[in-house]
């Protein structure tokens, strides 16, 4: 059976995630994961990612049009909308 979901949250370890060719993938939970620095994901079908308070990402790839939402904030200091407007940025 497919993967539909990665939960890493809180994962204090982790500094770079790569996925590929998961196409069941749907939902990325990354939340907490303070040391997370590169996400990468190719040949996916994520729609949802959740970074919030991920405060190191340097690098976030991943196919244009592939992701339908991501929430980046930090529920005190950074409105999770900051990640849309971030998104069409990097685009």
């Amino acid at each position: 059976s497919e993967i539909e979901e990665v939960n890493i949250v809180g994962n204090k370890n982790i500094e770079q995630l790569t996925l590929s060719d998961a196409k069941g993938l749907t939902e990325i939970n990354a939340e907490g994961c303070e040391n997370l620095e590169v996400l990468v994901f190719e040949d996916c079908g994520v729609a949802d990612i959740n970074l919030k308070n991920c405060t190191k990402i340097k690098e976030l790839k991943f196919p244009r049009n592939s992701v339908k939402f991501i929430n980046a904030g930090d529920g005190q200091h950074a409105h999770p909308t900051q990640a849309i407007l971030d998104y069409y940025t990097m685009l």
